[in-house]
């Protein structure tokens, strides 16, 4: 009978006596042992691989940056003669450096001093005829900053003092460092008439349209949720995706999207004028108050309080 059969019916029966272990039975169990503990380490270094590759995965896993601010430089580059170019501080805030064509240049705030119902409006500049129009209000200004016509009524521009980096071979500045911003440029009486405030607004004085040099700002630092913006620990100028909303009562908001009236993503906006943007929008729906817009914010203890109308989105 075979020793396993046997093994079997003896523990059947009730009583059981071990057999004798040889040494052949030591090297067969010895064997078993091996293949069994190659077996188990081949899975914990499976097991250990495997949590490596997720390590190396997560830390390598797409992750999206923080928008940030429009912070650039104090120290500007001069466009050549006749021209302007636009370009942000090291604080955010949008300017134009001119060059004027008698060599001259000019460091030109881009925010007009005429805010309507406490929003800043950005100004372009026509390089056609070279002056500068804020939109959407439709207040004109000459090469120089001063205001020359449209409604609301004077000051211009407001100009930066700065030092002169670097000069060209025939002694033109091509390299400048802001500082401290001024007053507003005194009144021009220029023979420029009030238009529609729009872009097609820089050929009106000759009927043509015009190229515009305009603040344009990365997608990669836009924000898309006001609400995520002001938790942000900064005091610059920032870029924000959103659309206003000014309710009968209460404070204005910006939403990231307004969907069956419900306001997503929303962030206070303080010292808005809330009663007369309302008349505003209510008088004309498509304002391009009530439009979807990438605006120009500082924020702070969680609220904007400063707001600039930019491009419509």
């Amino acid at each position: 009978m075979r020793e396993d059969v046997k093994d079997l019916l003896d523990r059947a029966a009730g009583w059981y006596e071990p057999r004798t272990i040889t040494p052949e039975d030591m090297m067969r169990r010895s064997a078993r042992q091996r293949r069994a503990g190659r077996v188990a380490t081949a899975a914990v270094a499976l097991s250990v691989f495997a949590a490596a590759g997720a390590l190396v995965w997560s830390g390598f896993a797409p992750v999206r940056p923080t928008p940030g601010t429009l912070a650039g430089s104090n120290v500007l580059e001069v466009p050549p003669r006749g021209a302007a170019e636009a370009a942000f501080l090291s604080d955010g805030r949008p300017v134009f450096v001119v060059h004027y064509g008698n060599g001259s240049v000019a460091v030109l705030d881009a925010f007009s001093q005429h805010p309507a119902w406490g929003i800043e409006q950005l100004a372009v500049w026509c390089s056609a005829r070279h002056y500068f129009v804020a939109l959407p209000a439709g207040s004109y200004f000459d090469k120089y900053g001063g205001w020359t016509a449209g409604s609301p009524a004077p000051p211009g521009l407001r100009s930066f003092t700065f030092d002169v980096v670097r000069r060209d071979s025939v002694g033109d500045a091509v390299v400048v460092r802001a500082g401290a911003i001024g007053l507003p440029i005194a009144h021009q009486h220029g023979n420029l008439t009030s238009r529609p405030s729009y872009a097609s607004a820089c050929g009106a004085a000759d009927g043509s349209p015009s190229p515009l040099v305009a603040h344009t700002v990365d997608p990669s630092r836009i924000w898309d949720s006001p609400a995520d913006a002001v938790k942000a620990s900064t005091s610059d100028w920032m870029a924000v995706e959103g659309t206003l909303l000014v309710p009968a009562s209460g404070p204005v908001v910006m939403c990231s999207d307004i969907t069956d009236d419900v306001c997503r993503d929303r962030a206070p906006v303080l010292g808005i004028d809330a009663a007369g943007l309302r008349r505003k929008i209510e008088s004309n729906s498509d304002s391009p108050y009530a439009q979807p817009h990438v605006w120009l914010v500082r924020t702070h203890d969680g609220a904007i309080v400063e707001l600039a109308i930019g491009h419509e989105t």
